[in-house]
């Protein structure tokens, strides 16, 4: 686990007034509370928890993409194998080469910046240590100590092997790495138990107890699995009258398993179901609604890719289809003009990733671009870190940097279109794509008065800007002013363009579109090689010696990743980008990654870890599968399937596997202390979603429809808390106040909502299938001193008194308790819950509202309502 405290700054500073308050404003609660916490699946042995890889896939990325090459280019000609050189018997060509240092001690020291002689050298703090010397190129440039000193920060991650090289160093013997082998077709495994088994997935994984001598848990009783089944699908808690419905059936004679998969085939057709499970895709795509990094612009038409991610988990478009769309949907045959709109909308995926919108140089900013979705799109899909080749061919899998090369021609050649007007803080613009008029809209209609505003406005603004460019002109000295009147042009330029003359919102989305088909054209520069002229169209890219844009080398033909017979059959024609046929090869039979990568993802949202744990990694660095037999019968179960995502959780939920129920087992512990061959289901942390939307649910104060458009697309473009035109702080993301679906809350980089941002909401800045799940006080303090959770708790006190109204506190005692806990936990009260609920609102003496509320929110501090058990 990790401990967590706001990024935020208002977050923070919020967080430090809630723990000054907290004592004071919360004691009367702290006995109940704590009698439930104990109660509660915290406290339990061997929750299942998977470790950590002793480098995470982001540490990887951050080390090849950025230390690397640094590395190699400033240090290895003196100081490494490769070049014979170790001056002063140093090396930096491994970690234990580094870390062990030379004559003048250790290099690098993990964490400690002022230990570590390569950070002393670097800053050139002593001219005996300084590095590189004047005669190699002298002090490095401030970016690249930046990231050495980081580097160390962060504890020196580093996946080098003792030569200097990694094991997998050879190709041909990488290519033998299991993930990427054809898939097997296994046979059904013998068991000794055959009645045990519902399913085929069963027999996979009672083999595996028979052979390591486990003994499998016994069934979850009926509320934990109703519960389950719920917040996987939908990610809400069952109503009371579910709840009832649910067990009555049971008590009438039909069996568990029965009523079970008929409340999964009903959940299955609903719209909650596309707002869970989209929310799931969500993360692996990256999704946010700003730019982030160095400026954070707002990307007011993002929400119609969240949309589409919705409709088509509700839709069960098949997911070979779901991921073409997504990648070159603009290119795909459409039926009419909705459909054709749709699939535009679907490569938004490509344009809502995080951007340097203020970088100078174009060429850089567009390479930067095609590398982050070069990066999205192979992560996404195929699970492969492709990234790690942009500079250097990639140390462990068989990725050359001319295959990156090759894929980089695909997207240099692809027109982004991520929709925001620049400015002087924001050099590099883009243009949206409009869809048909009749397409839906997030934004008010303008009357002919504020059009005309606004026109006027700018008039004004471009005015004052030509007057303040005069006099920084004639006076030599910068003036703030003229940043400012740029931002307000910029944002009253986004602004017209999005309305139609008369006053109407413009139907706009962010997507791609293949660039011009007129080859790109290449002139001479001095140096090596040659350079693009921005890459305006349609064309090859050069090699980038190191990855900088200034030594480009000759150029690449496009194509697809070299190590796989299948991708060498493909033809990119010279007058299309190649995304088409990037994605065709992605879901095609013959590739044996896409369908692995995206039924470990299914498993891990329904079990809380993957049959392999590196769920966005499964190059040669990552993991290895729990059960290889069970993933690829399910992965060839769900090609055949036509690629039916519904299909496939059905078929996981209706096992008996995933029915177990949690309860801890010393002797299977020692055998198996992570859970990985599924002896008891996994006790899971609910996310950030699933717990306002739960809360909210309870409450009786949910609004369970979609919303069209979102906070950020109705305030338009500009700098979110920054200059704008229509205005949007962040505290208007922080604490946006709607009773609406979690999925269609305000989500920027760098700024999200409270309660989101409390429970471990990923920063969107690149795939992440799995979240942090961490278990720290700011989110008790949160649940019990929040303004959100204490107004629905007052929400929660009022349904309860409406359902069986009383003058006291104690009136219809039973029906009222019994009502709570089925609200919050879908169970009813013990008897010592009951006694203890009791004496808190007896000693009290409280107006029912108030004390029944002051025991509402106790029941959403409790880690039962925040943990899926």
């Amino acid at each position: 686990m990790t401990c967590y405290f706001p990024k935020n700054p208002q977050s923070r500073s919020r967080a430090c007034r809630r723990i000054a308050r907290f004592t004071l404003i919360f004691a009367p609660l702290i006995t109940f509370g704590i009698s439930l916490l104990a109660q509660g699946p915290l406290m339990a042995q061997g929750t299942g928890a998977t470790p950590q890889d002793p480098i995470s896939d982001k540490e990887l990325k951050f080390f090849e993409n950025q230390v690397r090459p640094i590395l190699i280019e400033h240090c290895y000609a003196c100081h490494s194998i490769e070049s014979g050189n170790a001056e002063a018997g140093l090396r930096v060509d491994s970690k234990q080469a580094i870390q062990k240092g030379g004559s003048s001690g250790p290099a690098v020291v993990p964490r400690d910046l002022k230990s570590s002689l390569l950070v002393r050298a670097i800053r050139y703090e002593d001219k005996e240590f300084a590095m590189p010397p004047a005669d190699a190129g002298g002090k490095l440039s401030k970016e690249k100590i930046a990231i050495l000193e980081e580097w160390v920060s962060r504890g020196a991650p580093d996946p080098r092997a003792e030569s200097g090289k990694s094991p997998n160093d050879h190709y041909d013997s990488a290519k033998e790495w299991w993930a990427f082998l054809p898939i097997r077709s296994p046979e059904i495994p013998p068991v000794v138990d055959r009645n045990w088994s519902y399913n085929e997935i069963d027999h996979f994984v009672q083999a595996k107890h028979d052979s390591l001598g486990l003994k499998v848990a016994v069934d979850a009783s009926p509320n934990t699995l109703l519960r389950r089944i719920h917040m996987d699908l939908v990610g809400l808690p069952p109503s009371p009258e579910e709840l009832a419905n649910f067990l009555q059936r049971i008590a009438k004679g039909e069996s568990l398993h029965d009523v079970a998969t008929s409340v999964i085939d009903s959940l299955m057709r609903t719209d909650q179901f596309g707002m869970n499970w989209g929310r799931h895709w969500l993360d692996v795509t990256r999704y946010a609604e700003s730019s982030g990094r160095e400026v954070n612009i707002a990307y007011p038409h993002a929400w119609r890719y969240r949309d589409y991610v919705i409709d088509a988990f509700n839709q069960n478009t098949p997911y070979d289809r779901f991921l073409r769309e997504q990648i070159a949907g603009d290119l795909l045959p459409s039926k009419n003009e909705t459909d054709k709109s749709r699939q535009t909308i679907a490569t938004g995926f490509l344009a809502i990733g995080s951007k340097s919108l203020n970088e100078r140089d174009p060429r850089q900013f567009a390479v930067d671009l095609a590398d982050e979705q070069i990066d999205a799109v192979f992560q996404m899909s195929m699970g492969l870190t492709v990234g790690c080749a942009r500079c250097h061919d990639h140390k462990f899998d068989p990725i050359p940097q001319k295959d990156y090369t090759a894929l980089a021609g695909i997207f240099l050649s692809t027109e982004t279109r991520f929709g925001t007007s620049g400015g002087p803080q924001s050099r590099n613009n883009g243009p949206l794509t409009e869809l048909p008029s009749n397409s839906r809209v997030a934004r008010p209609t303008l009357d002919a008065k504020r059009i005309a505003e606004m026109k006027e406005s700018k008039k004004e603004v471009d005015a004052e800007i030509e007057k303040l460019i005069a006099e920084r002109l004639k006076e030599g000295t910068p003036n703030p002013k003229l940043l400012r009147a740029g931002a307000i042009k910029a944002a009253l330029e986004g602004e017209l363009k999005s309305y139609n003359v008369d006053g109407t919102p413009k139907a706009l989305a962010m997507a791609v579109a293949d660039k011009p088909k007129q080859r790109a054209r290449f002139m001479p520069m001095r140096g090596l090689g040659r350079r693009t002229n921005g890459f305006e169209s349609i064309g090859d890219s050069p090699l980038f010696v190191r990855g900088d844009i200034e030594r480009a080398g000759s150029q690449v033909p496009r194509g697809l990743l070299s190590m796989f017979e299948s991708s060498k059959s493909v033809s990119i024609p010279s007058d299309t980008s190649g995304r088409l046929q990037l994605a065709d090869w992605i879901v095609s039979k013959e590739n044996p990654l896409t369908a692995r990568v995206a039924v470990n993802r299914i498993w891990y949202w329904l079990y809380g870890q993957g049959l392999v744990t590196s769920l966005d990694n499964f190059g040669t660095t990552g993991g290895t599968p729990s059960n290889p037999e069970l993933l690829d019968f399910l992965a060839k179960r769900f090609v055949e399937s036509g690629w039916d995502m519904k299909a496939l959780i059905r078929e996981i939920m209706m096992s008996h596997t995933y029915q177990l129920a949690s309860e801890f087992d010393e002797a299977n512990f020692k055998l198996d202390p992570d859970n990985n061959y599924l002896w008891r289901a996994n006790r899971r942390r609910l996310n950030g979603e699933a717990i306002r939307d739960s809360i909210l649910s309870a409450s009786g104060k949910l609004n369970p429809s979609p919303v069209v458009g979102s906070v950020i697309g109705r305030a338009g473009d500009g700098a979110i808390g920054g200059l704008r035109g229509r205005g949007l702080a962040e505290e208007d993301i922080v604490h946006v106040d709607a009773n609406y679906r979690s999925v269609y809350l305000p989500i920027a980089r760098n700024v999200s909502p409270e309660v989101l941002e409390t429970f471990d909401l990923p920063d969107a800045s690149a795939v992440q299938t799995q979240r942090e799940s961490t278990n720290v006080p700011s989110q008790s303090l949160f649940m019990l001193n929040s303004d959100f959770v204490s107004k629905q708790a007052a929400e929660m006190a009022d349904r309860i008194l409406t359902r069986y109204p009383g003058k006291l506190a104690t009136d219809h005692y039973a029906d009222r308790i019994n009502f709570a806990y089925e609200l919050a936990f879908a169970r009813r009260p013990t008897a010592p819950e009951m006694r203890t609920a009791r004496k808190l609102l007896e000693t009290k003496n409280r107006q029912p509202l108030s004390a029944w509320g002051s025991l509402s929110r106790s029941l959403f501090a409790t880690a039962e309502f925040r943990y899926l058990d």
